[in-house]
Formats: structure tokens, sequence, C-alpha cells
């Protein structure tokens, strides 16, 4: 498993991809990407993968998976300090 891609400074810690909740995106061979749901740790993504290929008859074609972090927003008092992102930083 390897970091793909962060669209910030700050990079999640290979020690913290069982730790984190993401939503797990399944990328089928030319097709759109499919969001599997949210699940803690990049391990129960690549599982959910997986499933996904083998009920779907998809094993044997050329797909791939990504787990996308979630970043709460941050709101005091009405007012945002920080946005939220369901896509913070991607992990596989």
């Amino acid at each position: 498993m390897a970091l793909i891609s962060s669209h910030h400074a700050y990079a999640l810690p290979f020690s913290e991809y069982e730790k984190v909740e993401l939503y797990c995106h399944f990328h089928p061979e030319n097709k759109p990407t499919i969001i599997l749901g949210k699940v803690t740790g990049i391990s129960n993504c690549q599982e959910a993968a997986y499933s996904y290929a083998e009920r779907n008859n998809l094993e044997d074609t050329d797909w791939n998976y990504i787990g996308c972090t979630i970043r709460e927003p941050i709101v005091v008092g009405g007012v945002t300090i920080r946005k939220g992102s369901d896509c913070y930083e991607k992990i596989r």
C-alpha cells in the first residue's frame, strides 16, 4: 500500500491507514467510479473492492480501488473555520 496523492502539506502517516474512516471508491475498467460506502481502514476498502468485483464478475478485468479520507468541517458559533471534505486525501 502506498500513498497515492495528497492535496495538502500534511500527509496521512502509513501507521494510520487502518485507523482512518474513509469512503471506498471502486474504479472498474472503462466505467464510472462506484462508491462502495464508508469503512474504517484501507484493508476494509480493499476487501470491499474485491467482494464487489467478485459479485459483479469483474475479477478478471482491469479494476482498482482508492480510499478517500474524510475531513469533518469545523464550525464555531455558526462560522465555518475549516471546510470539510469527502475526499481529503487518497490512499491505497
